[in-house]
């Protein structure tokens, strides 16, 4: 499937460094090179760019579903990509943590993007209570996101990693069993509302 987003929302991305599994485009780190008019705080900054541009409009969307979002269009791979301006995540100070440079970004740009589009969906403020509930790289990433945005989540984790990556940054972490109910061995989600 080719791009049909209009030309304001549209980036071109010169990476520096993209990951590919299978012959495919699986995400990627680079600078901005042109943009639209959707696109101008973007120019010439260093972002993580994701392997693919979910509509970000439908229902699966909406719940946090990009990855399997029914129209979903997968990016290329190649020195230099063409993107929509919601596929990529800047690199700025506050997300130092989050996303590496060079190869590392590439690495984890698509599940960073993932991580950071679910933070943002879910209109999440400083101090808001949170929930991560995970054992995968975007549960792992979502904490990063969540802890520099001033919302700290308690983490439902049955991944020793995620536990110890969580517990690193002073965070709860809750086992499912002690919430009476199996969770999902590979899930991220985010609740929120107001902590009482």
């Amino acid at each position: 499937m080719s791009p049909t987003w209009p030309d304001a929302d549209q980036l071109t991305v010169a990476l520096e460094a993209w990951v590919t599994r299978a012959g495919r485009f699986a995400g990627g780190v680079g600078r901005v090179r042109t943009s639209g008019a959707h696109g101008e705080a973007l120019r010439r900054m260093r972002v993580l760019v994701a392997a693919f541009v979910a509509c970000g409009e439908c229902e699966v969307c909406r719940r946090g579903g990009a990855s399997v979002c029914p129209q979903r269009v997968d990016l290329p791979a190649g020195a230099e990509v063409t993107t929509h301006v919601r596929a990529v995540l800047p690199l700025g100070d506050d997300l130092a943590s989050v996303a590496l440079g060079g190869a590392g970004g590439a690495l984890t740009a698509s599940a960073a993007a993932e991580a950071y589009a679910m933070y943002a969906r879910a209109s999440i403020g400083p101090r808001d209570a949170t929930l991560v509930v995970g054992d995968d790289v975007v549960a792992h990433l979502l904490i990063d996101v969540l802890v520099a945005k001033g919302a700290p989540p308690v983490v439902v984790t049955t991944s020793p990693a995620v536990g110890a990556h969580a517990a690193a940054r002073q965070l709860q972490v809750v086992a499912p069993s002690a919430l009476g109910s199996e969770l999902p061995a590979a899930c991220a989600v985010v609740e929120h509302g107001t902590r009482p």
